[in-house]
């Protein structure tokens, strides 16, 4: 344990180091002449002291000459000026945030009136491809090592509430981002190429992982099995912030401790601890999670401190884990002091620290508990004893972790520990069924669509749980400045309880390698009778599985009702038709790509990744930005959109991404014009009001008032779809005598000020009336004085808003209407 304590001397006198500053000489003389005093008494305990204190002034050293952070001057100038033009390199993993692309830009010179001047520097960029990327290259058009040329502004890091988001970027060298700059594409090819490689490899792992499985399970499997949390729901990541459950989905050493553990679990089940051959499985696990995850620092200072607990492991021996885990940190800690400030190297630490020491404790006490009440044999008997380690791990973990979490983020979350326990035992099952999936779908679609059913249940079951804890009130609870004494008590509290328990028992519970319990396993020969039971326990549980599969497919099945729901996107709109012969269609696709695959997948069948019909209205961002990552999930059969009155001004980066999107896909989009009439099917048909041929004054630059206009019929039923339509088209169509008449209707452009004319509405004379519109949006969505107008030909409680109810979903059966709300 010596050089246990004199890694722990090191760390803490880095700490006060970094915390101190430089200090005088005569200080170093002093404890300098401590220690030539403490070798020449030459006494074991002495000289233990001597390397404490030599450890300790190394220690204050190292932390006292760590530079403080801070922009370089060059960016500080930079950051001064309006309008500057950059270049430099792609240097990570590009990740979608929205409709937009976020990267870390390796700055490698800037523009000045003398030419081009070399400099360097990190920076957090945001922004959308050039047109002349989408038309040179396929989708993703941002990637790794892309030499780049931009030009914007440099602004500092907004600062967050609940997280420091300013000093997080600092330490990882970025004090400055670029939003929405102009982008010259200068070429690819730099950076490392084996890097590259990994990078590519991921990408087409999350692109396999997105086509097969709906969401959130897709973005869900992209969080945990490649790190990509970009495009996980805003809602979901919420809920497991709210429930203490963000180490189950944020790849760190909390999250590889817990995976490695785990997974040693399975592997000793399956090939058994003779020979210890069963670490090998974790070890090349852990490697190939960090190779997946790009070699994110986090992961690899993981990966390094989990093989030396399964090296300890397969020694046999707790302490000598404990006394490589304290090196390998005073090590990292020595080379970069800034990360005693990280939270995941923090967590990495205590995670592996808590399956040594506690992991063996609470496993063995579990299976002794369990063995007094039951004494199951065979597949329950394992199933039962997978379950008692699957929970001591995750309690060893989140005994060490949490204190730490709670200090970090100021609160803590009571339902942890159940939400944790619920969840934890699919993780192992979402990581290889993902992979699986993942790898599969590379080769076929049609493999990883079918591999996917046996992922779906898994992501559902740990949703579900998230969901439901998320549900219970009062789940943070807030703690200040003062938690840092009661952290400190916690774990000298915690050291203190362990040493006794090891004075008291020394020699019960305290191998790695831990007894097995006859209770617990059957140990003579099985009987027929004891066979049969068995079988017939796996016969029924298969039975029971395929019934809930049976029943689900069932209740997912179409009737002969028509579904039209106005999805909740936020400040746009989207509107998905389902029809009863299982026709599916888009009415635009909202801002934001996640956003609509978020709500498709929600309200789809898992199974589906087809959309029969797309309908873009209008080119407004609003409406299109979201269709540019449905091709990328879904196939789609056939679009039509708006002809020559669509206005690309402002959105045409977008428009041509779909265009070429819809090129590769070998897509070639419909004219919508006036008159023209789609059958959906018996009784059901869709038909095209406005656009006329030419476009409204004879030009394209009102794109509103060129909207595309849909009427929607099902028997004695119709639906207006609106698009953003304004009062000089709602006057044409009123003039033209169009079959404007309907039983529900969407607000003309989100309701504004500017539509829903009163003698537009009269001619409608809508019994519902949706608006879809986003909370608190800028632009006032929908105006009071609309409401106003709307009221006077239709109930107050009859027009429904998005940012208010949610998805709004209307059924008919051709004569009656249903309405359900989110909210």
């Amino acid at each position: 344990m010596t050089l246990v304590y004199v890694s722990g001397a090191l760390v803490v006198g880095i700490l006060a180091g970094s915390k101190l500053g430089v200090l005088p000489w005569p200080f170093f003389i002093a404890a300098g002449l401590v220690l030539i005093a403490g070798l020449i008494l030459r006494t074991k305990p002495r000289i233990i002291y001597v390397f404490l204190l030599a450890a300790l002034l190394v220690g204050i050293s190292r932390g006292s000459t760590e530079p403080v952070l801070g922009p370089d001057e060059h960016l500080q100038a930079l950051a001064e000026s309006t309008d500057i033009e950059i270049y430099g390199v792609i240097a990570d993993y590009p990740e979608p945030r929205g409709g937009l692309t976020q990267f870390r830009f390796d700055l490698q010179g800037y523009r000045a009136e003398r030419g081009w001047v070399k400099t360097s520097g990190l920076l957090l960029v945001r922004s959308k491809p050039s047109i002349p990327m989408i038309d040179e290259r396929s989708p993703p058009f941002f990637r790794y090592g892309d030499s780049l040329v931009l030009k914007g502004n440099l602004d500092q890091p907004p600062e967050l509430e609940e997280f420091d988001w300013r000093e997080y970027l600092a330490r990882e060298g970025i004090h400055y981002l670029m939003f929405r700059p102009e982008v010259e594409w200068a070429g690819g090819g730099e950076g490392v190429r084996a890097l590259g490689w990994v990078y590519r490899v991921r990408e087409e792992l999350a692109a396999s992982l997105g086509r097969s499985l709906p969401e959130p399970g897709a973005s869900l499997a992209q969080a945990m099995l490649l790190g990509i949390r970009s495009s996980l729901p805003a809602e979901l990541r919420e809920d497991f912030a709210k429930t203490g459950t963000t180490h189950l989905i944020a790849i760190s050493g909390l999250h590889v401790g817990i995976l490695v553990g785990l997974v040693s679990l399975g592997s000793a089940a399956i090939l058994g601890r003779r020979g210890q051959l069963y670490i090998v499985i974790p070890l090349l696990f852990v490697w190939g999670y960090a190779v997946l995850t790009g070699f994110s620092p986090p992961v690899v200072r993981a990966a390094i401190m989990a093989s030396l607990y399964l090296w300890a492991i397969y020694l046999g021996r707790q302490r000598s884990g404990l006394t490589a885990l304290s090196i390998a940190a005073a090590l990292m800690v020595s080379l970069d002091p800034g990360l005693l400030e990280e939270v995941s190297f923090q967590l990495t630490f205590v995670a592996m620290v808590g399956l040594l020491l506690l992991g063996p404790w609470f496993r063995a006490g579990g299976l002794r508990l369990v063995s007094r009440y039951w004494e199951p044999g065979g597949i329950p008997g394992g199933i039962v004893k997978f379950l008692v380690e699957a929970s001591a791990i995750s309690l060893a973990v989140i005994l060490t972790t949490s204190p730490i979490i709670g200090f970090n983020f100021q609160f803590l979350s009571p339902v942890g520990l159940p939400a944790t326990v619920l969840a934890l035992p699919v993780l192992p099952l979402v990581l290889i069924s993902s992979f699986a999936v993942a790898l599969a779908g590379t080769f076929s679609e049609t493999a990883g669509q079918i591999l996917a059913w046996g992922t779906w249940p898994w992501l559902s079951w740990m949703t579900g749980v998230i969901r439901i804890f998320a549900w219970v009130p009062g789940l943070k609870v807030y703690v200040g400045p003062a938690y840092l004494y009661a952290l400190l008590f916690y774990y000298a509290t915690l050291l203190i309880s362990l040493w006794l328990a090891r004075r008291m028992w020394p020699r019960a519970l305290v191998q790695s390698e831990l007894p097995e319990f006859p209770t617990l396993r059957t140990t003579a020969k099985p009987t027929l009778t004891t066979l049969l039971r068995q079988k017939r326990t796996v016969f029924l549980a298969l039975v029971a599985i395929l019934a809930i599969g049976v029943f689900y497919v069932a209740s997912v099945q179409p009737d002969e009702r028509l579904r039209v729901t106005v999805l909740d996107v936020g400040q746009g709109e989207s509107i998905l038709i389902q029809t009863p012969d299982q026709l599916t269609i888009l009415v635009d696709g909202g801002p934001r790509p996640d956003t609509l695959v978020l709500e498709l997948g929600q309200r789809l069948p898992h199974w589906q990744h087809s959309v029969d019909l797309v309908v873009l209205t209008h080119p407004d961002s609003d409406h299109l930005s979201g269709l540019t990552g449905l091709l990328e999930r879904y196939d789609v059969d056939h679009v039509i959109q708006c002809g020559a009155g669509c206005n690309t001004e402002g959105n045409e980066a977008d428009f041509l991404s779909w265009m070429a999107l819809l090129g590769r896909n070998g897509l070639s989009p419909l004219e919508a014009r006036a008159g023209t009439r789609v059958l959906l099917g018996e009784d059901i048909g869709l038909r095209v009001l406005h656009p006329p041929p030419q476009p409204l004054g004879g030009t394209s630059a009102d794109g509103n008032n060129n909207s595309v206009v849909l009427r929607l019929e099902y028997g004695d039923i119709s639906f207006l779809f609106t698009g953003d339509i304004e009062a000089f088209a709602e006057s044409y169509l009123v003039r033209q005598d169009a079959p404007l008449s309907s039983d529900v209707m969407t607000a003309p452009h989100h309701g504004s000020r500017s539509s829903s004319t009163p003698g537009f509405i009269a001619a409608v004379n809508p019994q519902l009336v949706l608006i879809s519109a986003g909370l608190d949006n800028r632009y006032g969505h929908p105006h009071p004085e609309t409401l106003a107008t709307l009221s006077q030909h239709v109930p107050v409680d009859r027009t429904l808003i998005t940012s208010e109810v949610g998805a709004i979903q209307v059924e008919t059966d051709g004569t009656r209407l249903w309405l359900t709300t989110e909210k």
